[in-house]
């Protein structure tokens, strides 16, 4: 979980593909649909970077992520600024990581509600 919140890098990645994720308006589920799963990781490794020298996560880290959002490791949470998605620990965990929006820096964010298939209640 660390990993997936800490570095600069890995927290822009977690929360592009957490942003795909809420997107599709598929359920934060500790055992998420391969079709799913695999549709999903196509959009978020095509996403519009040119950058070669990006390090997207591989698909065990964004199943990962999935599980730990499932499970309430990582919060998810909505840029009140540039309405991303983003991941960061949640109120339970010991890890320490910062809680800004990794798209455009600013600490200003909404807590995502699930609904119960854990599925992200967009906000009005």
């Amino acid at each position: 979980m660390w990993s997936l919140c800490y570095r600069p890098v890995a927290r822009l990645e977690s929360a592009q593909f957490a942003t795909e994720w809420a997107l599709a308006g598929l359920p934060f589920t500790a055992d998420p649909n391969p079709a799913d799963l695999y549709q999903i990781y196509q959009v978020y490794q095509f996403w519009g970077w040119d950058d070669e020298q990006r390090q997207l996560h591989e698909p065990s880290a964004c199943l990962a992520l999935l599980r730990l959002v499932h499970a309430g490791e990582l919060s998810l949470a909505q840029c009140l600024f540039c309405q991303q998605f983003f991941v960061h620990p949640g109120p339970e965990s010991q890890v320490l990581a910062p809680e800004i929006c990794p798209f455009c820096q600013r600490p200003h964010k909404q807590i995502c509600a699930f609904d119960s298939e854990r599925r992200v209640l967009q906000r009005h």
